[in-house]
């Protein structure tokens, strides 16, 4: 064949998906007899890919936005061609456990495009916080904890664990210094089915001056101290050697507090519950001063966590109460009875003999004795007692009076009446004198101060 056809057609590079003619004329072809048959040109989808993109995200949080990609665009064309946006989903919620989760793609639409997908990964991370010196792990369905450095627990240290808690395991606590740990709250959890046995189990090694709150749905061993379940704690137990810092009230079905009392001596108290006086012990609360004593005013009834003046009126009285009560919160309570010139300042912990210079502390003698280096070592305050600090300066060794019922007018080193009603009198250093003064001067006589 001499010479050349001309080819055509109206399709473009830009020409949608479709079918368009292909025309031949004979162009600069001069052989005869050649026959000229049009064609057809088919312009089939290009290819789109839609990639989910990868998530993560540490439990308990809420999912981020789920994101995709394209790839295969032609013409500088982009997502504007898409007519359906594509449909984005996981099964990984707010609640699911750490692991790996789907992101599946589907039901985009773009003309000219045919789609595929490639589904993404859904990562939800373990959760890790840090409370008082301790790093806890949680998955979602178990909980670990670990020491975040090689120190100890600090010894007011406790652990609050997250409310999203469903379980936790036995092991949970093996990692860290189980008697340095205050109290340990599962309270806010939905944690079930433990019973807590300090011998065996999740509570295994920690110390029964460790408070344990739990949810309903748990239990305790019978007679094992100190573990509040949905509000109620059926043995609460004190010590002086160690105080317990309550986050939370609670109730009390009983209450033990192992301190007897000798026949009228004074003592200091400060107790996360309130008391009333009975026939065996009288409370008092600072409620002035003079320039020889401390005056104490007798209370019906105590308040929670504030320090009172306690006196056994019987030989051998005990504070151990069995009694069902509120047990009120003393964490960061600053517990405290202030006068011109003194405070009474409770104690929810032991303080050791360093920390107890420069305070007063009631002795034998009924007395308040400042507290100094040379002072004897076991000159401590204990848990739930109290000490009188002068905020002037000055006076040591302070005397008590009492005033408030007849038949406790006052302590024994400075009782005013015997039983046979033979009046006493004293100076004001507690001192007995042999018979009534006749020189002029302060005295005490039935629990008060009088000026001859």
């Amino acid at each position: 064949i001499e010479g050349e056809p001309v080819i055509s057609t109206e399709a473009t590079s830009e020409s949608p998906v479709g079918s368009y003619a292909i025309s031949i004329t004979k162009g600069s072809i001069t052989t005869d007899n050649v026959e000229l048959v049009s064609g057809t040109l088919t312009i089939e989808p290009a290819l789109l890919t839609i990639t989910a993109e990868n998530q993560q995200k540490t439990y308990g949080e809420d999912n981020p936005t789920l994101t995709y990609v394209c790839s295969g665009f032609v013409n500088n064309e982009g997502e504007g061609k898409l007519t359906t946006k594509p449909n984005l989903s996981t099964t990984a919620n707010k609640e699911s456990a750490a692991g790996t989760y789907p992101i599946t793609v589907s039901g985009a639409v773009a003309d000219n495009y045919t789609i595929s997908y490639v589904n993404g990964t859904f990562i939800v991370e373990v959760k890790t916080t840090t409370n008082e010196g301790i790093s806890i792990e949680n998955d979602g369905e178990n909980i670990t904890l670990s020491k975040v450095n090689n120190d100890a627990i600090a010894t007011d240290g406790g652990l609050t664990i997250p409310d999203n808690v469903t379980q936790i395991d036995n092991e949970a606590f093996s990692n860290i210094t189980k008697e340095d740990v205050e109290y340990v709250d599962l309270s806010n959890t939905s944690v079930t089915g433990i019973t807590v046995d300090r011998d065996n189990g999740l509570f295994n090694g920690f110390s029964d001056n460790t408070l344990i709150y739990l949810p309903s749905g748990n239990t305790a061993n019978t007679g094992e101290p100190n573990v509040v379940i949905d509000g109620t704690c059926e043995k609460l137990v004190l010590s002086d050697d160690e105080g317990m810092e309550i986050t939370t009230g609670f109730n009390a079905s009983s209450v033990t507090y192992n301190r007897t009392l000798t026949a009228a001596k004074a003592g200091t108290i400060c107790l996360p519950y309130s008391l009333t006086s009975d026939a065996t012990v009288g409370y008092y609360q600072l409620s002035s001063s003079t320039a020889e004593a401390l005056v104490f005013t007798e209370v019906g009834t105590t308040s929670a966590n504030e320090p009172y003046l306690v006196v056994s009126k019987t030989a051998g009285a005990s504070l151990s109460k069995t009694l069902s009560t509120a047990i009120s919160s003393n964490k960061n309570l600053n517990a405290e009875t202030g006068i011109t010139g003194y405070k009474m300042v409770g104690t929810m912990k032991a303080i050791n003999h360093a920390n107890s210079i420069g305070k007063y502390i009631l002795q034998d003698d009924n007395k308040w004795h400042k507290v100094t280096s040379e002072s004897d070592a076991a000159a401590i305050i204990g848990a739930y007692h109290a000490y009188i600090e002068n905020t002037t300066g000055g006076a040591a060794r302070l005397a008590i009076v009492l005033e408030g019922n007849d038949s406790m007018t006052a302590l024994k080193s400075i009782q005013t009446v015997d039983a046979d009603g033979t009046e006493r009198w004293y100076d004001l250093n507690g001192r007995r004198l042999e018979s009534q003064p006749t020189q002029k001067g302060a005295y005490i006589v039935n629990g008060k101060k009088v000026v001859k």
